[in-house]
């Protein structure tokens, strides 16, 4: 196994030991899904850390490379604990957003 880095959030760990300990709890468990259920939600408090904050000023390089990565990744619409991040919107409800309604 090679361990190549480890999440900024851990802070400065011990790599090898952090293996053997996330190995020696794996065995305890009763099957595979529950490492996915018991990392689920570190990985998203991880990834939640690591975002953009509401009110934080981009540089337009920064915004156009947001938006690359987030067409790349499927065009995403919640954040990794499901809240919602972006929604869609038809011409129509706009319109009606802006009282446009009928106006072409």
């Amino acid at each position: 196994m090679a361990i190549r880095g480890v999440p900024v959030g851990l802070g400065k760990v011990d790599a090898a030991i952090l293996v053997q300990d996330l190995l020696d709890d794996v065995t305890k468990w009763d099957c595979a899904s529950s490492l996915a259920m018991r990392v689920q939600p570190v990985l998203a408090s991880l990834a939640c850390h690591g975002a953009v904050r509401a009110g934080r000023a981009l540089a337009l390089p920064e915004i156009q490379q947001l938006i690359r990565d987030w067409v790349q990744e499927g065009v995403i619409m919640t954040c990794p604990h499901g809240r919602r991040t972006a929604f869609r919107l038809s011409t129509d409800e706009l319109a009606k957003l802006f009282g446009r309604v009928g106006w072409t």
